[in-house]
């Protein structure tokens, strides 16, 4: 696909200013004048009916600059002004659909479908691409052995209308596989700015929250050692109330429970450790949905979870828990004196 220029786009909307309405990246070289194989990238845009975002999402694709992109966008049906906004941009697009679909993931593998590049991520309608972010990219494999199958850049978290910048998500790359399931090294992969070779690209459909993380996890277990991070950003990750990560917290540990619990790894001693981080991560279900209903009995109901897990006795939540329902009987108890 030849990149567009900013003059070439249509025209941006009022009060825009700066990449990707009025800016652009500089344009990167032809491969042959440049004597370079600029590899080629695919990027995947899942959408559905967050017309007040894509456009800025698109056009930062369309305006890296960059000589050999791919971009898709799959729409599952919009019902707002997406569609209408995809269209104004087609004529630069690889590829472009807007039908039902079950989610997210059914997007993104819909588009795998229609991708050829090497490298390939997705970028969600919400979020967008910096300035130069391919070409950050295309510099950087080029300097990495053969066994990458992940880089991972920086990504910042911006407000609502992309013009805060509220944190910096530095990349860290895992340790080996068990830094997914401890607190003190895990491993820090923002999507979008995370890329991955096309032959390691495996989104599961039945997961419609945590298929990256899945993904990673994936490529470590079955390629270890090969992630790769650089301290650049790259991307933007936009929180606003809408979006998945704010919304379904609960649905992305249901789901990370149904996947450790229904799938073997191949890295040796690593399913203990998987059992270890589910048994973990249920009993702090437990004692929260204990202590959210806040009645008498909970108290017994704690004492009955000690007695399946003996080991709670040193779990910091659970004796914080016993305390603070101490402290209300007490209370209670102080009341009902004082009442009589």
């Amino acid at each position: 696909m030849r990149y567009p220029t900013v003059n070439e786009l249509p025209e941006p909307p009022a009060g825009k200013q700066g990449f990707p309405w009025t800016e652009e990246t500089p344009q990167s070289l032809d491969r042959e004048t440049e004597g370079y194989n600029w590899p080629r990238i695919s990027i995947i845009t899942p959408s559905y009916n967050q017309g007040q975002y894509i456009e800025e999402t698109i056009r930062s694709v369309l305006l890296q600059g960059y000589p050999n992109l791919e971009y898709i966008i799959i729409d599952g049906g919009s019902t707002d002004n997406s569609v209408e906004i995809i269209t104004k941009y087609e004529k630069w697009l690889t590829y472009w659909e807007s039908k039902p679909d079950s989610g997210q993931s059914h997007a993104i593998n819909k588009g795998l479908l229609k991708a050829t590049g090497e490298w390939i991520n997705w970028l969600n309608s919400d979020d967008f691409l910096l300035p130069d972010a391919l070409s950050q990219l295309a510099t950087h494999i080029a300097e990495f052995p053969g066994y990458t199958n992940a880089v991972i850049f920086a990504c910042q978290i911006v407000s609502e209308d992309g013009k805060s910048i509220k944190e910096v998500w530095h990349p860290r790359k895992p340790k080996n596989i068990t830094s997914f399931f401890k607190r003190t090294d895990h491993p820090i992969i923002p999507q979008p700015s995370t890329f991955i070779r096309m032959d390691k690209m495996k989104i599961l459909e039945e997961y419609h929250c945590i298929m990256d993380w899945i993904l990673y996890l994936q490529i470590e277990d079955q390629f270890a050692g090969s992630f790769r991070e650089i301290d650049i950003t790259i991307a933007a990750f936009r929180d606003h109330n809408s979006s998945k990560t704010s919304t379904l917290s609960q649905k992305f540990t249901d789901e990370a429970i149904f996947f450790l619990r229904n799938n073997q790894f191949q890295t040796k001693n690593i399913n203990r450790l998987v059992l270890q981080t589910i048994q973990r991560v249920e009993v702090s279900q437990a004692i929260g949905k204990i202590l959210s209903e806040n009645n008498r009995k909970s108290l017994s109901q704690l004492i009955k979870l000690l007695l399946n897990s003996p080991n709670l006795i040193i779990n910091r939540m659970f004796i914080g828990a016993i305390k603070k329902l101490l402290w209300q009987s007490i209370r209670y108890s102080k009341r009902s004196e004082l009442n009589r």
